[in-house]
């Protein structure tokens, strides 16, 4: 029950009593009987209508949001997709099976699209050091998938906190904004520092973007 209204039940109380010791003091005979049942007619109606007025409310609420949160969560798991796509632009991982379940499950996540992002961060952990190391790959990676997750942490993080009440979901999105933030800072340290680990932020991004969509299939199970 919102402020305003608490107020206004709080002042029909109030108005209520003064009337009832109003008409004790000039009747107390006749006047309890009549102003117990009219007392309690207002009463009633007025709960009854707080509470009608909080159910249309919510779902005026749910209504205007929920088209909003769709959307929200189709275009997260879309740019999270590229992501998981683009590794293997970068990284020698290929595997037509990881990349049919990727594109079958670009805007509704599923299981299958769960355990190929599984199978693909497995095998970036065995890829084994090359002549151009890891991470100056990663940084490549990096700079072509930088708008998506952009987009993630600067745009569409905001709306599900404005369409959603989801804790799992939002948790899972602030943990990847925050490995995200890591991540960035990492690419400027290796342009200095080239034997900075990138690579290994990557993984973790990556961990974490599975972590999102998994909280997705979850809830449409």
């Amino acid at each position: 029950m919102k402020i305003a209204q608490k107020s206004f039940v709080l002042t029909a109380v109030v108005i209520a009593i003064i009337i009832i010791v109003t008409g004790f003091i000039t009747d107390s005979k006749g006047y309890l009987s009549n102003i117990l049942a009219e007392l309690t007619g207002l009463i009633i109606g007025v709960l009854v209508a707080l509470l009608l007025v909080d159910r249309f409310t919510e779902y005026q609420r749910v209504k205007r949001w929920g088209k909003v949160r769709k959307l929200t969560h189709q275009a997260i798991a879309s740019h999270l997709t590229e992501l998981m796509i683009e590794v293997f632009t970068y990284f020698p991982i290929q595997n037509q099976h990881i990349m049919s379940a990727l594109i079958a499950g670009r805007i509704k996540p599923n299981s299958d699209m769960i355990n190929a992002i599984t199978d693909s961060i497995n095998k970036l952990r065995e890829i084994p050091s090359q002549e151009k190391s890891n991470s100056d790959t990663a940084v490549e990676y990096y700079n072509t998938i930088k708008w998506n997750i952009n987009q993630i942490r600067h745009e569409l993080i905001t709306r599900v906190l404005q369409s959603s009440d989801d804790q799992e979901l939002i948790d899972a999105l602030f943990e990847f904004d925050e490995i995200a933030q890591e991540l960035q800072n990492a690419v400027i340290i290796h342009r200095k520092i080239k034997t900075y680990p990138v690579f290994t932020y990557i993984i973790t991004l990556l961990e974490k973007a599975r972590a999102i969509l998994l909280v997705m299939v979850k809830k449409c199970e």
